[in-house]
C-alpha cells in the first residue's frame, strides 16, 4: 500500500511541475534560512558554555562611585579575598595589550592576541596546554606560551618547547607552553600569554595600590556560595583595607553571560567583548519569520491546489476509496515534497555557508550527527510541515459527498488561503519596512557630520606600545618636506582618548563628580580638522611657554559642569582658553561626552597629514622611507582616517547587508506562492474568463478580476506589518543615541514596493489569461 501511495504521490507531483517546483523550492529557501540563523543563534548562544566550571566563575567590575565610571579592580582585592573569604576559591587577572612586535629572521611583524595573566587561569578554566606545565609555563617572566597557530608560524612546528622568540623592546622569550586549540565559541582567544613580571616597576606599584587595577579580574566560587554572600564579604575586605569615605560599588557578571552583554570598561575598548544579545534576537525572529512564511505559502499552494483535485477524489471514492486511504494518499504527497525540500535545503546551505561565514566573520559548521538539534530539526521539519500541508486539504475532500465532488472544484478553503495570504505578506512587508529603516540608519552615521573634516588624512600610528619612545616632532618636520604633503598634525589614535580625574573646577564648590575623556595633541590639530570654535581663540595665540597650561574643552563638557561662559576658567593647573564645537571624537554610534585637549607633542600617538590624492603612491613610498629611518623597531603602520571610522560601522553594515538578503528571499517566497495561486485561480475561473470576454471584457478587465482578489489581503498585511515593523526598529534603534525615525517614507516605499512587485507577479497569468481565446476557454472538457 505505501509502495502504491508514493507512485501515485509522484505520480502528482511530475503531473503538476510548475506547482511541485515552487513548493520545493519556496520551502527549501525558508528551511535553509531557518538553519543558518539558527547555526547563528546557537554559536552565539554557546559561547564560553563548554567551561566546566564556567556557571561558578564572576568577573569582577567596581564602579567608582566619587566619580562615576567603572575601571578595573586593584589587584590587592583579588588577593584579599581570597586569603579572608572561604567561598572564593580561585582568581585571575588577565590583561591584554594593543599589539607587539615580533623579530624574525630580520623581519618585523606586528601581531594581536598578547595577554599577561597567572598559571591560575588554567585553574579556572578549561584552556589547556598541548605541550608544556601549565604549572610553571607561567613562572617566569621571560617565558611565553604560544597558540598552535602562532607556534606553526614562527617555528614551523607543532612542539617548539625551549625555543626562543624575540619580542622587541622586550628581549628573548623562551616558549614554555603551546595551547590546545581553543574552541570558536571563547570570548577569550590568545595568541600569545605571558606571566607578570614582578620585577616591573609598574607591576610592583599595581600590586600595593588599592586605588586603581590593570586588566580584567575573574572569581572562582565554590559550590554553595552565593552572590549576595560574596557581595557582603566584598563589602567586608573593602572597609577592612580601605580608608575611602565612600567605597567604590564591586559587581560580578557571570562569565557565561559575558559575551552577550559586552561588558566594557571606559577608556579600554580592546575589552569590549563582540556579542549583543539583540542581534540573536534579530536574526533567529528573522529565520523563524522566513520559515513560516515558507510554511504558509506551501500550506496555501497545496490547499489551494489539492481542492483542485475534487474530481479525482470522487471517482476514488465511487470505487471503494475509505476516508482514512484519501487522508494517507494526500499526505504521503506532502511528505514527499517536503523531504526533497529538505534535501534541497541542505545542499543550500552547504552552498552559502562558506559565503554567510565571510559575511560575518564566524566559522559556522552544520554537525549533522555531532549533535542532536539537527536531526531533530529536520526530522521535524518534515514531520511537521508535510502533515500540516496536506492534512487540511485531505480533511476537506475526503468528507466530501460523493455527488458533490463530481460535480468539479469546491469552494471550500477561502478563508484559510486569504488568511495565510495575509500573513506570509505580513512578514515580507515588516521586513522590508525594517531593512529601509537599518540602512537609514547605517547611512545616517555613514554620512553625519562628525565636527571635523577627515578627508584625505592618512594616520601613521607611531607610538601603539610605550608612550613617549619615538618623537612626533622628528616625524612631523620629516614629513613637511613632502611637496604633497599640505598639512601635519597629531594626536592620539581616531577613536582613542585617555580619561583624567578633577579635583578642582572653577565655579564649582563642592567636589567634581566627572572623569572627561583628555587628548594630547599637536597645538595645530583644532585648525588641522577645522574645528569650530564657539569661543575664544583657542591655541592659535598662545606662546610657546603657555602650551602646557592651556586647555581647550568642547561643548559636552561646558554643559556638565553648568559654566555660563568658559574662557579663562582654571581646571586644576590648567586655564581654559576656547571652547570646541561638539565632535565626535569617538565613533558616531557613541554620545559626544565632555573633552579636554592640551598641547604636549611628547605625548601624541599618531601623526596626521593632509595629502594631494593624486600623489598617494608616492606618499605612501616616501613615507615607509622616512619611518624606516626613524623607527628600526616597528614595521609601517598606517591607516586613512574615514577607514578608521567605517570600521566602527561594520557591525550595522553586515546587519543591513543581512536583511537585504532576507528580505528578497522572502519577497520571492511570497511571490512564487502569489504565481502558483494566481494560476490556481485562473484555471478555476477559466470558463468565467472566456465568457466576460465574449461579452466584451478587455484585458485591464481580465487583469483587475485576477488582482483583486489579493491586493486586500496585501494590504491588509501591510497595515498589520507597520506597527510591528515600527516596535522592533524602534528597539534597535534605542541603542544609538544619534539615530534616525522611523517615518512616513519607509511606510510608503515598503506598501509600494510590495504592490508592485504582486501586480507584477499577477500580470503574467493575467495577461495570459486576457489573450486566450474564449472558445478555447469554454470548450467542454
Amino acid at each position: 500500500m505505501l509502495k502504491n501511495y508514493l507512485k501515485t504521490a509522484l505520480r502528482n507531483i511530475f503531473k503538476n511541475k510548475l506547482y511541485a517546483a515552487i513548493s520545493i523550492f519556496g520551502l527549501a529557501i525558508g528551511i535553509a534560512c531557518f538553519i543558518l540563523t539558527g547555526l547563528f543563534v546557537r554559536d552565539e548562544l554557546s559561547f564560553d558554555k563548554w567551561h566546566e566550571k564556567g556557571d561558578r566563575i564572576f568577573k569582577v567590575e567596581v564602579m567608582n562611585n566619587m566619580f562615576g565610571f567603572s575601571t578595573f579592580p586593584p589587584f590587592p582585592y583579588m588577593e584579599a579575598i581570597m586569603e579572608e573569604t572561604a567561598g572564593v576559591v580561585g582568581a585571575v587577572n588577565i590583561g591584554q595589550t594593543q599589539e607587539l612586535i615580533i623579530k624574525k629572521d630580520n623581519h618585523l611583524i606586528q601581531e594581536k592576541g598578547l595577554y599577561y595573566t597567572q598559571s591560575s587561569i588554567f585553574d579556572l578554566f578549561d584552556f589547556e596546554l598541548k605541550y608544556g606545565d601549565a604549572a610553571t609555563a607561567l613562572s617566569d617572566p621571560k617565558s611565553i606560551v604560544l597558540s598552535p597557530e602562532m607556534a606553526k608560524k614562527y617555528f614551523g612546528k607543532e612542539n617548539p618547547l625551549g625555543e626562543t622568540l624575540e619580542i622587541m623592546e622586550k628581549g628573548l622569550y623562551k616558549v614554555a607552553g603551546v595551547l590546545e586549540p581553543i574552541p570558536g565559541n571563547s570570548h577569550l582567544q590568545f595568541n600569545f600569554l605571558m606571566g607578570y613580571d614582578s620585577n616591573d616597576p609598574v607591576f610592583s606599584r599595581l600590586k600595593t595600590t588599592w586605588r586603581f587595577g590593570q586588566g580584567v579580574t575573574y572569581l572562582l566560587l565554590d559550590e554553595g556560595y552565593t552572590l549576595s554572600q560574596l557581595e557582603a564579604d566584598t563589602k567586608s575586605v573593602l572597609e577592612k583595607n580601605t580608608n575611602k569615605e565612600k567605597l567604590d560599588s564591586y559587581t560580578f557578571h557571570p562569565f557565561t553571560d559575558l559575551y552577550l552583554t559586552n561588558g566594557t570598561v571606559r577608556g579600554s575598548s580592546r575589552y569590549s567583548f563582540g556579542g549583543d544579545i539583540k542581534y540573536v534576537y534579530i536574526f533567529g525572529s528573522v529565520g523563524l519569520i522566513i520559515l513560516l512564511v515558507a510554511c504558509f505559502n506551501y500550506v496555501n499552494m497545496s490547499t489551494a491546489w489539492g481542492l483542485a483535485r475534487v474530481k479525482e477524489v470522487g471517482i476514488r471514492k465511487t470505487i471503494g476509496a475509505y476516508k482514512k486511504q484519501l487522508i494517507a494518499q494526500f499526505l504521503s504527497e506532502s511528505l514527499v515534497i517536503t523531504l526533497i525540500s529538505v534535501v534541497l535545503a541542505i545542499v543550500i546551505v552547504e552552498g552559502a555557508l562558506p559565503a554567510v561565514n565571510a559575511l560575518i566573520g564566524k566559522q559556522l559548521v552544520i554537525d549533522y550527527f555531532g549533535s542532536w538539534q539537527i536531526p531533530v530539526f529536520l526530522t521535524g521539519t518534515i514531520a511537521v510541515v508535510g502533515f500540516s500541508s496536506g492534512f487540511y486539504p485531505a480533511l476537506v475532500l475526503s468528507s466530501h459527498k460523493v455527488t458533490s465532488l463530481v460535480k468539479g472544484p469546491t469552494t471550500k478553503g477561502g478563508w484559510l488561503r486569504k488568511g495565510l495570504i495575509v500573513l506570509q505578506f505580513t512578514g515580507c512587508a515588516g521586513l522590508l519596512m525594517a531593512t529601509l529603516v537599518i540602512k537609514k540608519q547605517l547611512n545616517f552615521l555613514q554620512d553625519k557630520d562628525l565636527g571635523f573634516n577627515g578627508e584625505q588624512v592618512l594616520n601613521l600610528n607611531i607610538d601603539p606600545l610605550n608612550t613617549g619612545d619615538v618623537k612626533y616632532l622628528d616625524f612631523k618636520t620629516e614629513i613637511e618636506r613632502l611637496s604633497y604633503v599640505t598639512e601635519v598634525s597629531g594626536s592620539p589614535l581616531p577613536g582613542v582618548s585617555g580619561i583624567v580625574s578633577l579635583n578642582d573646577v572653577e565655579g564649582i564648590d563642592e567636589k567634581v563628580n566627572m572623569i572627561p575623556f583628555f587628548m594630547s595633541v599637536d597645538a595645530n590639530l583644532p585648525h588641522f580638522f577645522e574645528m569650530e570654535l564657539v569661543e575664544g581663540e583657542g591655541f592659535n595665540e598662545l606662546l610657546k611657554s603657555e602650551e602646557n597650561q592651556a586647555i581647550l574643552v568642547n561643548e559636552a563638557f561646558v554643559k556638565e559642569v553648568g559654566w555660563t561662559t568658559a574662557v579663562g576658567k582654571k581646571i586644576d593647573n590648567w586655564k581654559v582658553v576656547g571652547v570646541m564645537k561638539n565632535f565626535h571624537f569617538m565613533s558616531a554610534k557613541e554620545e559626544i561626552k565632555p573633552l579636554m585637549m592640551t598641547v604636549n607633542p611628547d605625548a601624541v600617538q599618531a601623526v596626521h597629514l593632509r595629502f594631494r590624492p593624486e600623489n598617494t603612491t608616492e606618499l605612501l613610498t616616501d613615507l615607509e622611507s622616512i619611518w624606516g629611518n626613524l623607527i628600526e623597531a616597528r614595521p609601517f603602520d598606517y591607516l586613512f582616517m574615514n577607514q578608521a571610522f567605517a570600521a566602527s560601522y561594520e557591525k550595522e553594515r553586515k546587519v543591513a547587508q543581512l536583511f537585504d538578503r532576507f528580505s528578497v528571499l522572502i519577497l520571492v517566497i511570497s511571490c512564487a506562492g502569489l504565481f502558483s495561486l494566481t494560476a490556481f485561480i485562473s484555471e478555476q475561473r477559466k470558463k468565467e474568463i472566456g465568457i466576460r470576454k465574449i461579452l466584451g471584457a478587455g484585458l485591464h478587465s481580465i487583469f483587475a478580476l485576477l488582482a483583486n482578489r489579493f491586493l486586500l489581503q496585501i494590504f491588509i498585511a501591510i497595515a498589520v506589518a507597520l506597527p510591528i515593523a515600527y516596535f522592533v526598529t524602534e528597539q534597535w534603534l534605542s541603542s544609538f543615541p544619534y539615530r534616525v525615525e522611523f517615518g512616513v517614507a519607509e511606510g510608503l516605499i515598503g506598501f509600494a514596493t510590495l504592490t508592485i512587485v504582486s501586480l507584477l507577479t499577477i500580470s503574467y497569468h493575467g495577461i495570459k489569461s486576457g489573450l486566450t481565446k474564449p472558445v478555447d476557454a469554454i470548450r467542454y472538457e
